[in-house]
């Protein structure tokens, strides 16, 4: 489950969407120009809160106005209690909770159900707190609440739905340097809090891999209690009745003593730094500065959000003005406070910039974030970023649902229930001289984490310019493999062995004469969408230039590599790869037989011997091929004629990583090398895809603007 934190303020998200249309309407409208009417009292609904015998306490809100009940369980467990070493447990156990069935149901009869009424129940777990939520007919109520109740008490968390989830998770992994602002939004937050934090804390492969079913049972049974729960039930029933229902589906659960573990303070000194993530598969840099600040209940939380709404809030800001309308140096830019309930958020600016105006861009910021500390802003200013907030207050009370979600929020974290209330008549409060108070005190501009993702190479001028420069390591760890540790007689086998599979394949002249090859085939896959049977033409040039034509059921679909890049084209368009995408490419490529042969020619090749097996009905010896940098395969040699028939190592299919096994067969003579001209490929024990080929050529001439991505 993903953790439910942003970085960015949805002003700036919506921003990028609206900018455009926005600018177009400028020259007919001054929005400092508008005027609001007065706002209309808030009417809050009766909410009744009564505690269980149990401890649980419940908050009703009766409303007639639709046949619906919802639900809301409020539980005190969240990532924040992970136990040391176990990243990656909540995320689990928030996956696997409710798929994962009860002792009456498995997950998969629950959506039957569910399905069969027309109701909904769904859970996840957060930061600092676990939910689950529920909605139904109001006919419906008392079946969907015996599911809720077990969902909640007494989850099995099945292995087939633990092993989906962990799936799902190692996915994740795999494509999380794909998109710059996931890797800007994750790394700043290493950055400001401590990759250890439990608000920065990331999960690896590693992990995930040794994390079971007994875990999430033992979190659950550690912090679910009746007393860690706020459950919030609102729409259509008559609260007496709902009283004495919930006091009787939860009578036999019951309180206990929890023990939760210190959450260490987060540290407010301010470091400042210059950092950098080299992303080169992208057309913009992306970048974030700032600094950590304060919670929502700071005595100055009201001034600095003003504040900050003039400085970076929207399309009328000054970043945004500067950046945007004035320099033309970014689509979106601007900035806010991301404040918490328990625990400090910081203040950042933001902007993606065209690599040739980064430094241009983060002065233009910086600018004026040492501006506003000068000289008090305008009334006009002031005016606006006040209403921009008073005005959409009104949606924090649309329904009824909204309301009491919030008030659960603020009873779990300590709040007073008209915290809102009370901080909108302190924004109405705010001076001039407010706005120039807390910028001068709590706005630090020499004080600046600045991160900037994209190509140094590309700059206008170096990030060095702003300080001294720590480029951050964003690789992805693979797992550890489980292999005995290499000895000598080991090492001395394996390299007999692999000298011998190198005869049997064509010798080491014939195969260090190998230049390019080419291949036409058909390929029968197993997909999401279910089985298809591909043309495919492929063509290699070694040692890193790779295209694959396929003809699919959807259209023509091309995949290159081009070195360390490469693109795809679609139906839809041409488009670079991501970076998991062209990594995983690569090291398809670098494993490649004939490419594994040629290293261990040039001594480039570590080779283990590990073992005798069986694969595919071959007695086999089981080698471990090491290229250096943790990349390693699995390679398998027939005990007879020492012909290399398969291949193993982990890679990134479309349901996930997994270890994908090549099976090798019907082996011809081309040109004095050793072809297989039929594979078959298994993703642990399932096949996935096997292959034919209808012709092979060696070293044909290759025009490699085919490998160049089209204009």
């Amino acid at each position: 489950m993903k953790r439910t934190v942003e970085m960015i303020s949805p002003s700036i998200i919506l921003l990028l969407l609206v900018s455009l249309p926005a600018l177009a309407l400028g020259a007919e409208l001054n929005v400092e120009k508008l005027k609001y009417p007065k706002l209309n009292e808030i009417v809050m609904p009766e909410v009744q809160e009564i505690t269980l015998p149990n401890g649980m306490t419940v908050m009703l809100v009766e409303d007639h106005e639709l046949p619906l009940v919802k639900m809301k369980a409020l539980i005190r467990a969240g990532t924040v209690y992970e136990p040391t070493g176990m990243a990656g447990l909540t995320e689990m156990f928030g996956e696997a909770w409710r798929t994962g069935g009860t002792a009456s149901w498995t997950g998969d009869e629950i959506d039957e159900i569910l399905e069969s009424i027309g109701a909904t129940i769904e859970g996840g777990i957060g930061e600092g707190s676990a939910t689950l939520s529920a909605n139904t007919m109001t006919e419906s109520f008392d079946q969907v609440l015996d599911i809720f109740r077990e969902i909640l008490m007494t989850p099995v968390f099945s292995e087939d739905k633990v092993d989906l989830a962990r799936t799902r998770l190692s996915s994740i992994v795999s494509r999380r340097n794909d998109e710059p602002m996931s890797i800007l939004m994750r790394e700043y937050r290493k950055l400001i809090y401590g990759p250890a934090s439990p608000y920065a804390r990331q999960y690896e492969y590693e992990g995930l891999n040794k994390l079971a079913r007994e875990d999430m049972l033992e979190f659950h049974g550690r912090y679910f209690h009746p007393n860690a729960v706020i459950l919030g039930v609102w729409g259509d029933f008559k609260t007496s009745d709902m009283k004495k229902k919930l006091e009787q589906s939860f009578a036999e659960w019951n309180s206990a003593d929890i023990d939760y573990p210190e959450v260490a303070e987060v540290d407010l000194t301010l470091r400042p730094s210059v950092n950098y993530a080299e992303k080169k598969d992208i057309e913009q840099c992306f970048v974030l500065t700032g600094h950590l600040c304060m919670r929502l209940d700071d005595p100055d939380y009201p001034e600095f959000y003003v504040m900050s709404e003039i400085l970076g809030g929207g399309w009328t800001s000054r970043i945004f003005k500067k950046v945007r309308t004035e320099l033309g140096l970014a689509y979106g830019a601007g900035g806010g406070l991301m404040s918490r309930y328990d625990y400090p958020g910081p203040f950042y600016t933001f902007c993606s910039t065209k690599f040739a105006s980064t430094h241009q861009a983060i002065s233009a910021m910086l600018d004026e974030v040492k501006r506003i500390r000068e000289t008090e802003v305008t009334d006009a200013e002031l005016a606006l970023a006040k209403e921009s907030y008073l005005n959409s207050f009104a949606f924090n009370f649309d329904s009824v649902g909204k309301i009491l979600s919030r008030l659960m929020t603020y009873r779990y974290h300590g709040y007073p229930p008209d915290f809102l209330q009370k901080t909108r008549a302190a924004i109405e409060n705010v001076t001039k001289q407010d706005v120039l108070r807390v910028a001068r005190e709590r706005l630090h501009p020499d004080k600046l984490v600045i991160l900037a993702v994209g190509d140094a190479e590309r700059f206008d001028k170096p990030l060095s310019s702003f300080g001294a420069v720590t480029t951050l390591d964003i690789s992805i760890p693979e797992p550890g493999e489980a292999v005995p540790e290499p000895t000598e007689a080991s090492a001395e086998k394996g390299d007999e062995i692999m000298q011998k599979a190198l005869a049997a394949m064509g010798g080491a002249e014939r195969v260090l004469s190998l230049n390019s090859i080419s291949s036409v085939l058909t390929a029968s896959m197993s997909t999401p969408a279910g089985d298809m049977t591909i043309d495919m033409t492929l063509v290699l040039v070694y040692p890193d230039r790779f295209r694959l034509d396929m003809q699919t059921p959807m259209g023509a679909v091309v995949q290159t590599l081009d070195g360390d890049s490469g693109w795809m084209s679609t139906p839809q368009g041409v488009m670079a790869l991501q970076g998991s995408q062209a990594a995983e490419l690569k090291k398809m490529v670098r494993f490649e037989l004939f490419s594994v042969l040629k290293a261990f020619v040039r001594g480039e090749a570590e080779i283990q011997y590990l073992g005798d097996t069986q694969l595919d009905g071959h007695d086999v010896f089981e080698l471990l091929v090491s290229l250096g940098d943790d990349a390693s395969s699995r390679m398998f040699v027939d005990k007879k004629d020492y012909t290399i028939v398969g291949n193993s190592r982990r890679a990134n299919t479309m349901e996930g990583p997994a270890e994908i096994t090549e099976i090798l067969s019907d082996f011809r003579d081309v040109e004095g090398l050793k072809v297989s001209f039929a594979s078959a490929q298994r993703a642990g024990d399932k096949e996935v895809s096997s292959s034919s080929i209808s012709e092979f050529k060696i070293n044909p001439e290759v025009d490699l603007s085919i490998f160049a991505k089209p204009e």
